[in-house]
């Protein structure tokens, strides 16, 4: 009996895990000079917790990849925003409203440069924040289905044959 209160108490004391966030991945996302950027974000509650970006065409001092080892990342009301953290480049990607990012969704489109003049914001990447290429139409996000966390299954499994054991003795 001790035994068992001891585990009970155990897993009471277990942390439950958070809820992952909401990951969006890029598609079809092509710049002005025909590269591609590839990856995906993920989103929690109004902020990018994770991401991983890569660019198929890579310049001299380009990154070429954006992730959260190299680079920060910033939520405003109409972009997200990727600085690279060593060099001076910046990846862009504009939405008429990221609010919507924060629940599953249709396909969100990027605001591209043919779309609006050339003055509003546009989805992009530049170095010293001149743009240097642009979107230049398509791209769009596509989110993935919430997938509980492993250890929730555990916790939930450990449970099951706690009371299971608690009843046989019974």
């Amino acid at each position: 009996m001790k035994k068992t209160l001891f585990l009970i108490i155990t897993l009471c004391l277990i942390p439950l895990p958070t809820k992952a966030g909401i990951i969006w991945t890029l598609n079809d996302f092509t710049m002005s000079d025909g590269s591609q950027f590839s990856g995906f974000i993920e989103v929690d509650s109004g902020s990018v917790i994770d991401w991983d970006i890569t660019n198929n065409k890579v310049y001299s001092d380009s990154p070429g990849y954006y992730n959260t080892l190299n680079s920060i990342a910033s939520m405003y009301s109409t972009a997200i925003m990727i600085n690279e953290k060593n060099t001076n480049w910046r990846f862009q990607l504009s939405i008429n409203d990221t609010s919507i990012l924060n629940s599953l969704g249709p396909n969100i489109e990027f605001v591209n440069y043919f779309m609006r003049s050339p003055t509003d914001s546009y989805s992009y990447e530049c170095r010293n924040c001149s743009p240097y290429r642009y979107s230049t139409g398509g791209g769009y996000l596509t989110s993935a289905n919430e997938i509980p966390e492993p250890s929730i299954f555990i916790l939930s499994l450990m449970s099951i044959f706690l009371l299971r054991k608690l009843y046989r003795k019974q």
